[in-house]
């Protein structure tokens, strides 16, 4: 049946972001640091799609440029860029004089802002039947209004809103992400097991929900025997490893080389790009002496695993979709190139725990802070490179704030209330 609330959520929502990229909004987002970071910019993919298409002249004629070498290389997956090269090719084979120019017209066209906006109301309209699934095998926990309110928050939430019209790629990996979660919460082990190999294709770190899957999917069963619950997890792997083999494998045909896997996989853990962000890796590596770089990235990306003990013995309890968001939240807070729009999309699904509210102990400070930082990013970036009258301390306090907010928000509960209720 359809549901005319839903349908009013998804039309304020479209007309908001069509609104603000009919402004001209569009390019002011796209160069903010919080939207376009290194594996989230979409200049940078059709950067690298331009320079693919170029070709050197060498001893034997002709030779494939590859994007993902040299001191600027590409660090987004190859077949995010396919789409690109194909425009590009097409552009060729009519003779067109300056590629990357009609690319960024293209790219500036209602034609991709009514692809964006429509990634979001489709990840909407998936927000809402996962909450309603959930929902409606646990009733006595959530209310019927719940999947509207989900729905409406991510799509009227000003980050996934400055997201998409901003044109960040993360809306695609939240797409999957997406996908990804509908399949779990329907007990569909060998699609999300794929759609889950997707998203760790787009942002690596989401590997590290694949133990919170299979303990979703085990808990789907029910009462059913182990050997049916055997089943789900194998089926699980499978699926996650074909579709990630495949896909690698559709990237070497279009990259025609190997070298993706260092700039695209390598890249997200060794963090050689200190381009300020919300996280805390590029301040602490421009401070810190070379020796001591590649010690405090390790411990930095160690923090996410440190989370996953504790999450996984709830997920164990029979709080498989808690332990699953919260380690969602986790991976993207502490993950070296996070975004609004990575954000954006784990803070509504925290709505459909709101009866851990009463357990919180600091709503209305990280409230504040999410507000109070919102304002501040942009002021204090343009007090530091705009005005050139502050330094970056200004900038990493904002976003130190920014993060602890976000860790409250993940684990601002009163501790012995909730292990008695929930572990």
């Amino acid at each position: 049946m359809l549901n005319w609330r839903l349908v009013l959520v998804l039309f304020v929502g479209i007309a908001l972001r069509l609104s603000l990229v009919g402004i001209g909004l569009t390019p002011v987002f796209m160069n903010r640091l919080e939207v376009s970071t290194p594996v989230t910019s979409l200049p940078l993919v059709i950067e690298g799609a331009v320079r693919t298409m170029s070709l050197q002249t060498g001893t034997n004629g002709s030779t494939f440029y590859d994007p993902y070498r040299g001191g600027d290389a590409l660090h987004q997956p190859p077949l995010v860029m396919l789409p690109f090269l194909v425009l590009s090719k097409f552009m060729e084979s009519h003779h067109v004089v300056d590629i990357a120019r009609e690319l960024n017209k293209i790219v500036l066209s209602w034609t991709t802002a009514l692809v964006f906006a429509s990634l979001d109301a489709i990840i909407a309209i998936l927000l809402f039947q996962i909450i309603s699934i959930r929902q409606a095998k646990t009733p006595d926990t959530l209310s019927p209004r719940t999947p509207l309110l989900v729905a409406a928050f991510y799509l009227i939430n000003p980050l996934s809103v400055v997201s998409c019209v901003g044109l960040s790629l993360s809306v695609i990996h939240s797409f999957w992400m997406a996908l990804t979660l509908i399949n779990l919460v329907r007990g569909n082990a060998l699609s999300s097991g794929g759609c889950l190999a997707v998203c760790s294709y787009l942002s690596p770190h989401s590997l590290l929900l694949l133990p919170f899957a299979i303990l979703m999917l085990v808990e789907h069963e029910g009462q059913m025997a182990t050997v049916g619950r055997v089943k789900q997890a194998v089926a699980a792997c499978s699926g996650f490893l074909l579709v990630l083999l495949f896909v690698l494998h559709l990237s070497v045909l279009v990259s025609q080389s190997t070298s993706f896997l260092r700039e695209v996989f390598l890249f997200a853990i060794q963090v050689k790009d200190n381009v300020p962000g919300l996280n805390i890796y590029w301040y602490t590596n421009l401070l810190m002496f070379d020796e001591f770089e590649g010690c405090f990235v390790f411990l930095f990306q160690f923090q996410m695993l440190a989370f996953a003990p504790g999450f996984i013995a709830s997920s164990l309890r029979k709080h498989s979709w808690l332990g699953l968001t919260l380690m969602l939240a986790i991976v993207t807070t502490f993950k070296p190139y996070p975004s609004l729009g990575d954000i954006s999309f784990y803070l509504p699904l925290l709505l459909s725990h709101h009866n851990l509210s009463q357990y919180m102990q600091h709503a209305f400070l990280f409230t504040n802070i999410f507000v109070f930082c919102g304002v501040l990013l942009p002021v204090f970036w343009g007090i530091w490179v705009s005005s050139c009258t502050g330094n970056p301390n200004y900038y990493f306090a904002v976003v130190n704030s920014f993060m602890v907010g976000q860790v409250l928000l993940i684990t601002g509960h009163r501790k012995y209330r909730f292990y008695s209720v929930y572990i």
